[in-house]
């Protein structure tokens, strides 16, 4: 398996009382800034799968970290947990101020830690980041080949999609998918599982809106390179 990469952000002091959250965690590269200066050029240099960021970052908070990095193409999508102090029951609010993934309130107690990374590790595969593009395009979807339901994907990769839609399903369906891209005389269809569900009273992620996380199954080769000359061709059309 290839190894996790986990970018953590904060004091020194903090950073010595986190490190027994990874313990036991052999598919964790645990990688470390100590200030907020170093999480942008850390998180392009290493490319980490997840950044966790204090709040009380210096010179800058992790959440004015979390934003920079919201807004350079290369990271934008990446899963970002904040520790921040505050009252339970604060935390939704502050994911969706934030735009990160999730809150922990301090003092984070390592055993909490290593419970959100073992939810983490668990959808790794499906956590890639590498290649997304954030254009949104129109899906038809059903659980039969004669697809129904409509919705968005508002995040589209070789692997998978974010399907922005009201219909929802649990974890572990498989539903037939029908999307047509730039470029493509047909459109592509595939099976995809239902991988994590975003509803509007059980957020999973804050900066995705209500919807469902999908893991394509078989989409055929030719609808992969497809996709993969799609994120290409908008990546490069980003940075003109």
């Amino acid at each position: 398996m290839e190894q996790i990469k986990i970018l953590v952000a904060a004091s020194a002091v903090q950073l010595s009382t986190l490190q027994a959250g990874f313990a036991g965690f052999e598919e964790i590269d645990l990688l470390t800034a100590h200030n907020s200066r170093q999480v942008l050029a850390r998180a392009r240099e290493k490319r980490p799968h997840l950044v966790i960021l204090d709040a009380a970052l210096q010179p800058e908070s992790g959440d004015h970290c979390c934003r920079q990095l919201r807004q350079d193409p290369w990271l934008r999508n990446l899963p970002v947990i904040i520790l921040a102090g505050g009252r339970p029951g604060q935390e939704r609010e502050l994911c969706r101020q934030w735009r990160c993934q999730q809150v922990l309130l301090k003092p984070v107690h390592p055993e909490t830690l290593a419970t959100v990374l073992r939810d983490f590790v668990s959808l790794f595969p499906l956590t890639e980041r590498e290649q997304r593009v954030e254009k949104h395009w129109p899906v038809r979807f059903g659980r039969s080949e004669q697809t129904r339901e409509g919705g968005t994907s508002i995040d589209l990769s070789t692997g998978g999609m974010f399907l922005q839609t009201a219909t929802l399903y649990t974890n572990a369906t498989i539903i037939f998918l029908e999307f047509s891209l730039p470029g493509c005389s047909e459109p592509l269809r595939c099976r995809a599982r239902v991988a994590w569900v975003n509803r509007a009273d059980e957020v999973r992620k804050a900066i995705f809106p209500q919807g469902m996380g999908l893991q394509f199954l078989d989409l055929p080769a030719i609808g992969r390179e497809a996709i993969r000359l799609f994120l290409e061709e908008s990546r490069e059309a980003s940075y003109h």
